[in-house]
This record gives C-alpha cells, sequence and structure tokens, in this order.
C-alpha cells in the first residue's frame, strides 16, 4: 500500500487540495498500520478513526480485518460525536496477527473470541483496588510534617467508573479523597485501570491532585505502594549496561533512584545502616530503563515505568514482602535542593504570582520546589499523572515472558497509523490535507519541537512535554543602552511556553497529515503535559499563560482568554478516547463562557482568543450557549475596526495607544465567527478589509491569517482567498530557516539566523558561523497550527 501515490493522484483528479475519500460511512474500510514488531508476537493495538458529519450513528456493524481477508478480535466505542448526534471520533482496539502490518475496518462480523486465561484482573472493595497475583495499591502521600495520608482511607468518597467493558479491552477508574488516620484529607487520587484480553499485564495511570485549600502544600514524598505479599528471593532488573540478575536478601532493600535526568543510583542498605551501591556501582548510570521482576519460589510481579528519567525523580524500592513506585521520592530532595530553585515569590509581594515584568533567573531551574523545607511544593491546582504497568508472575516461563516484552519493547500496546489521506478527507480535523506542496515547511516545523526537549533538556516531573519559551543566543545583548539594559537581563528568559499559538493542535495535525509514529509519541508527551501542568484544576479552571515554572509563578490567572489555546486539547478528547481529558476540557470551555467584559476596552489579542476558543466549542459540542457568548465579542470587534480595515491593538482601552495590532488574530477569530454564524455579510465585509490591510502592511509571516483565508476558502470557494493563502504559505515556505548545521533556529522564520557574531569586528579572525539571536516555539508552532489547514486550500503544486 502506499498512501502518498493514491493521495497525490487523487488530488490531481480533483485539483485542488481538498480531498474526498470512498464512502463517508466505512462501507469501503479505512486502512491501519501498525509498526514492524517481531514476527510471532500477537500485540493489541489502539487507534481512534474521525468520522465524517452524520456518516454513522452506530459501530456496531464493523469489525477488522487483516488484508488477507481475517476477522480479528476487536471491539470499537464511540468517544466524541458530531452535534446531531452522529460518531466524530470512534475508538478502535484490536489484536494484531504476528508479523501484520496492515489492517482495515470495514463492515463485517468481529472474529468469535476465545477463552483466554491471561488476562490480569482486578478487584475493587470499599475503595481499595487489589490486582490479582500482585496485591492492594495504596497512593501514599507523606506532608512535609510528617503526617500520612493514603487512598486506600478515603472509600468513604471513592467512586468507581467502568469506562470500557471488554472484550479486549477493559478500564475502569477508581477516584476520590487521600486520607489520614484522622480523616483530614490531602490531594485528590485518581486509579485508572486498563487490562486486555491476551495480556496479563494492568497498567496503571496513577493521578494527584491538590484541591486544597490554600497557596500550596508542602510534600515530602509520594509512593504508590504494592503490596505482594510473597516472599522475595531472585531480583532482575535492565540497567543502562546490562541486565542485574541476583539475590534479593531479606532485611537487605533495595532502591533505585532517578534523581536527575543523567543520574541514577542502584543500591542496597546493609543491616548496619550502610548505602552500599549494588554491583560496586555496576548498576548505576544515566538513564534506568525503568523495569524490574522480583519473584519467589511461586509467586513474583514485574514492573514498567514508562519515561522513568524524562520524569525524574522517580524510585523503585524494595523492601522484603513490599514494592512501592516513588512518584516523588524523598531520597530525590537532597540532590534536587543543589538545583537553582525558582523563588515562589520573586517579586517578594504575592506569593505564586509575578507582580513585575522583570527577570528572575533563566532555564534551567527547579520549580515545585520549597529551598528551605527541601521537598516538593505543590501549588494549588496542580495535577501529576503517571503510568505504570504491573504483571504478575507465576513461575519462570511467565519471568521469561516479561523480560522478553521488555527488551522487544511490545509490552505495551501499539498505535495504529490512519491512512493520512482518509483521516485527512473526514472533516473531524477541520479543513486538512495531504498536499504535498509545502511538505518542507511542515516537516522542518515538525523537526524544531522534535528536537527541542532533548537539545534543551527540558526534562523533568513537570517540564517534560513543554518548551522553553525563548532562548537567547550568546550574540543577544542585555548590557546598559541596549533595549533590556535597564534589566540586565530579559524579562522572560525563565518562561516556559504553556501551548501559546497551539503547537499541540499543530503537531496532532501534522501526524495524521503524515502518518508519523514520531509526531504521535511527541504528542502523547505534550498532552500530559498540558492536561496535569499547564491547565489548573481548582478552584477555576483554565490553561496558564507562559510564566515562570509554567504555572508555579503565574503572570495571569489559569483561564485568561489572552492564552486559553485549547483547540489541541478539544482535538485530542476524540483521538486519545480519554474521557478524564474530554471532562477537564469541557470544564476549560466552561471558564471561558464566564467570561464577561466590556470587550471593546480588552486588547484585541484577548477578544481573538476567546473568540476563536467560542465557535470551535461550539462546532464541538453543539452547545448553543457557546455561540451566544461569541455575538458580544463579534460585535465589539465589528464596532472598533478603523477605518483602514485594521483593529487598535488595545481597542478602546482608556490610556492606552491606538496603533494596530493582533489583525491576524482578529482575522482568524472573525473567521470562525463566519461560518459559525451563518455568514453574515458585515462580518465578510470587515473581514475583506482586514486582508485588505495585511497585504499592503507587507508582513506576510501571519500564519493566523492563512488559517481565516483557508476558512473564507472553503465556506464560499473563492479562488482569491486560495490565492491570498498561497501567498503568505509562499513566503513562510522561503524564508524559513533550513540551514543544517544549527539545529536550533532551523525550523524558524525569523527570530535567529546561523551567522558570524560581529563580522565587522571579527574578520580577521575566522570566526565560525554560530546560532545568533533567539529561538522560540512560537513561529513553528503557528505555523503547524494554522498554515497546515491553508495548504488544503491552496490548489496543488509541488515545490521545487
Amino acid at each position: 500500500m502506499n498512501w502518498s501515490r493514491r493521495t497525490l493522484l487523487k488530488q490531481s483528479l480533483a485539483g485542488t487540495a481538498l480531498p474526498l475519500f470512498g464512502s463517508a460511512d466505512l462501507s469501503d474500510g479505512v486502512s491501519i498500520r501498525v509498526p514492524a514488531m517481531a514476527p510471532e508476537v500477537t500485540t493489541p493495538v489502539e487507534v481512534a478513526i474521525p468520522l465524517s458529519r452524520s456518516a454513522r450513528q452506530s459501530a456496531d456493524d464493523l469489525a477488522v480485518f487483516s488484508m488477507g481477508g481475517v476477522a480479528l478480535p476487536s471491539q470499537m466505542q464511540p468517544v466524541l460525536r458530531w452535534p446531531d448526534g452522529s460518531i466524530r471520533w470512534l475508538s478502535v482496539v484490536f489484536e494484531s496477527q504476528p508479523g501484520v502490518s496492515d489492517y482495515v475496518v470495514r463492515r463485517g462480523k468481529v472474529a468469535p473470541l476465545r477463552l483466554q486465561s491471561k488476562a490480569a484482573r482486578i478487584r475493587i472493595r470499599e475503595g481499595v483496588a487489589t490486582i490479582d497475583g500482585v496485591g492492594p495499591l495504596d497512593l501514599i502521600i507523606t506532608r512535609h510534617d510528617g503526617t500520612v495520608f493514603r487512598s486506600s482511607l478515603g472509600s468513604a468518597g471513592a467512586r468507581v467508573v467502568a469506562e470500557e467493558r471488554g472484550p479486549v479491552r477493559t478500564r475502569v477508574r477508581l477516584e476520590g479523597p487521600c486520607r489520614a488516620d484522622n480523616v483530614e484529607s490531602l490531594f485528590d487520587f485518581i486509579f485508572r485501570f486498563t487490562t486486555y484480553r491476551s495480556r496479563p499485564q494492568i497498567s496503571v495511570a496513577v493521578t494527584w491532585i491538590n484541591r486544597c485549600p490554600g497557596d500550596s502544600q508542602k510534600i515530602r514524598d509520594i509512593r504508590l505502594h504494592v503490596g505482594t505479599g510473597f516472599e522475595a528471593d531472585r531480583l532482575v532488573f535492565g540497567c543502562q549496561t546490562g541486565i542485574y540478575d541476583g539475590p534479593f536478601l531479606k532485611d537487605w532493600p533495595v532502591f533505585i533512584l532517578q534523581e536527575d535526568h543523567d543520574q541514577y543510583w542502584a543500591k542496597t542498605l546493609n543491616p548496619d545502616g550502610r548505602e552500599q551501591h549494588l554491583s560496586s556501582g555496576g548498576c548505576s548510570g544515566d538513564h534506568f530503563p525503568g523495569w524490574l521482576s522480583l519473584s519467589g519460589s511461586k509467586s513474583g510481579v514485574g514492573v514498567f515505568v514508562p519515561r522513568f528519567w524524562e520524569e525524574y525523580p522517580n524510585e523503585i524500592a524494595i523492601r522484603n514482602g513490599d514494592l512501592s513506585i516513588g512518584l516523588w521520592p524523598e531520597r530525590a530532595n537532597r540532590h534536587l535542593a543543589g538545583k537553582p530553585i525558582l523563588p515562589s515569590n520573586p517579586d517578594g509581594e504575592k506569593p505564586y504570582v509575578k507582580t513585575k515584568y522583570w527577570p528572575v533567573l533563566p532555564h534551567p531551574y527547579q520549580a515545585f520546589f520549597d529551598s528551605e523545607l527541601k521537598c516538593l511544593d505543590v501549588k494549588q491546582g496542580t495535577a501529576k499523572t503517571q503510568e505504570i504497568v504491573l504483571c504478575p508472575l507465576a513461575g519462570a516461563t511467565e519471568r521469561a515472558a516479561f523480560e522478553r516484552h521488555i527488551h522487544r519493547g511490545t509490552l505495551l500496546p501499539r498505535r495504529g497509523v490512519l491512512d493520512p489521506a482518509q483521516a485527512c478527507a473526514t472533516g473531524a480535523l477541520g479543513i486538512l490535507s495531504q498536499s504535498p506542496r509545502y511538505a518542507r515547511l511542515f516537516d522542518e516545523c515538525f523537526g524544531w519541537f522534535d528536537r527541542h526537549i532533548d537539545l534543551f533538556k527540558c526534562y523533568g516531573k513537570f517540564d517534560y512535554g513543554d518548551f522553553r519559551y525563548m532562548t537567547a543566543a550568546p550574540d543577544y545583548m542585555a548590557h546598559p543602552g541596549t533595549k533590556w539594559g535597564h534589566m540586565g537581563e530579559m524579562a522572560r528568559e525563565g518562561y516556559w511556553h504553556n501551548n501559546e499559538g497551539d503547537p499541540f493542535l499543530g503537531l496532532l495535525l501534522y501526524h495524521f497529515r503524515t502518518g508519523s509514529p514520531a509526531a504521535w509519541e511527541r504528542c502523547r508527551i505534550v498532552a500530559r503535559h498540558l492536561l496535569d501542568i499547564d491547565i489548573r484544576h481548582y478552584p477555576q479552571w483554565g490553561m496558564y499563560t507562559h510564566g515562570y515554572g509554567h504555572g508555579y509563578v503565574e503572570t495571569d490567572r489559569a483561564g485568561a482568554p489572552d492564552h486559553a489555546w485549547l483547540l489541541g486539547l478539544l482535538l485530542w478528547a476524540g483521538a486519545s478516547g480519554d474521557p478524564v481529558a474530554w471532562e477537564w476540557i469541557q470544564r476549560c470551555g466552561e471558564e471561558l463562557l464566564r467570561f464577561r467584559t466590556d470587550f471593546t476596552r480588552v486588547d484585541a489579542r484577548t477578544v481573538s482568543v476567546l473568540l476563536h476558543m467560542l465557535c470551535r466549542f461550539h462546532d464541538y459540542t453543539g452547545k448553543q450557549e457557546y455561540l451566544n457568548a461569541a455575538q458580544a465579542p463579534a460585535e465589539a470587534f465589528l464596532k472598533v475596526q478603523n477605518a483602514d480595515g485594521s483593529w487598535p491593538a488595545y481597542m478602546l482601552a482608556k490610556d492606552r495607544p491606538r496603533a494596530a495590532g493582533f489583525v491576524d488574530h482578529v482575522i482568524a477569530a472573525l473567521s470562525d465567527f463566519y461560518i459559525s454564524g451563518g455568514k453574515p455579510a458585515r462580518v465578510r465585509k470587515a473581514l475583506d478589509a482586514a486582508l485588505a490591510w495585511q497585504f499592503a502592511s507587507g508582513d506576510l509571516a501571519v500564519p493566523l491569517v492563512a488559517y481565516g483565508l483557508a476558512n473564507l476558502a472553503a465556506a464560499t470557494g473563492e479562488d482569491a482567498y486560495r490565492d491570498q493563502a498561497a501567498r503568505i504559505l509562499d513566503y513562510l515556505d522561503a524564508n524559513q530557516n533550513r540551514d543544517p548545521e544549527e539545529p536550533f533556529g532551523r525550523g524558524q522564520v525569523g527570530w535567529s539566523a546561523f551567522a558570524v557574531n560581529n563580522p565587522e569586528e571579527a574578520h580577521l579572525s575566522g570566526r565560525p558561523r554560530q546560532f545568533t539571536g533567539q529561538t522560540r516555539p512560537l513561529m513553528p508552532g503557528f505555523i503547524l497550527a494554522y498554515a497546515q489547514p491553508a495548504a488544503a486550500v491552496v490548489k496543488n503544486r509541488v515545490q521545487q
């Protein structure tokens, strides 16, 4: 199967990059590709299929088949629906065939299921979850004063939700408060258990959320305790340089601690109190692989913690019959205290709030840490989720099978990849196509994000999945006489990006447009960070603006409309099939509905992003209140628009200049309202005037304007809008940094260059070229999120 050839043929026949693929109800089938694996391995495959509006109300007559026509064990569940009730996103899980990579979902009968004895079982009684063959689970949180809180003591407020009921996959959610012996509560917890028919292991996603009164909670230790209950005599675990396989000695506890992104220790505690290195230090290193197996004569347990070193600090500790996974291990606090620590009150006025536009410290630094108490400092409204895989091991055969899955990379389910042409054609992703015309532009933007995390070592419990807001080159001057000379450093030097411009949306669109598995893995990382850290969960919901420590020291309240870039998370709720994500993102939308003000006196960016979100939430939910709320900001733009077609950056706000600004944001938002609001003529007139101003200004580095043009082209069919979109995309394509020797700025448009620093003074020195200026996620993110839709309306012509 060659997707790109078929796609090119269909698009050239259509004459535009707006493909039409087969039948919208899946009667022709949807192709799924699974990354290659060992030829004898059968593994669960998960994928979410977008469907066209009104195509299907039910998936009862669908099944998964190999390309040879063999029906496979599968299950399907609608996870999101269009406003008319038809399926928008369909979750599909099936069991792959050994050595087979290509499958199809189409009408047909599901394969009959044979009895399986491998599937893991979990029992929940009085708020306590017990995994058969492993033991009871307990989330234990130790406050800095020594008070211990347990999920097992929160049974009175616990709730069980059956998210999915087999036959191939089952998902159950247990949630409630963690309590102390005196019934005091601290943090809410969520356990999400996932089991598969053909696998003995169980995946546990553990979430804790600080919904307590007060600015923050000081925490000494957080860990998931697993009461194995058997007497262990053998310990096996992966190391950076090989495998440790030795006896487990009674009264010799073992711990493996990843205390930094490039440092872990494997140690045992001698009965005389000394810490001793396993294998005389041979087990320690940079990156712990995150797995071990502990076994006795008849029983055992395998443990795997994905992203163990990337989300440091983490720990696996064993003491006789008890095993625990340190999600914030107390042993790491001493090391973390030696890092540069972001103060919780850098301006000395209000804790956890930045009151002055003034520098604090550049990256890298440690946030969410109390330097005096030397412990975790969890700001109110913060959450964190980690996945842990537990596998009961009864005997040598199961121990070998567990380790074999680890070495092959087949322990976790595989993610299926959809045919990009089919995914783009549904409309569930918005305006999108697989058009090759600007493929290099988007590939380079994705490359910027794909490199960024490792390039700048953006690892850690709260940092992994975000991007630095700005990184300055050595020629970026801030001494007296320069722009930032009065500060001495740039005020945003330590900001995190917090999804401004919605690069997460762009990464998702890139994945579906290209079928890139690497893009999906990057999306999983970014989604987890956004949902836990960049969104506040209490008392109000909403995304933080860019700021120090993500939202640890906020520069504006969470949920402020000017940075409510939430469309990627809306798309993720369907693409991931995650009902918790869908619940959380709806809470953020409801927070936006509560924003009331005189929109003629608020800056144009705030009003634009709010209007953009209200229209898109209306599209996703069908709720009229979103469209009703969109009327006021839209009317404000129509009222305040300048005679030349632009808008004042600060609208009619008192004591602010009337200079034009954020016109690109307004064009994008009003184009959404034009479609959602029934194509009112006066809105189109305003948009046409704004577009004339934009092109007269000469500024073509405006992906948001390209998005607005895509909306207008799709709504009206007029070629003039397509041609204008092409002008913007051609400019971005021609002015992108693609220097293969410079990884920092490559993929940018503007901001940086690969050049000799101060060439006038250095002309005799032989000084080499270098990264100059600065690099930011802004332009690569805006291009991926808003120029990819524009490429879908431009007439197809491959760039030479």
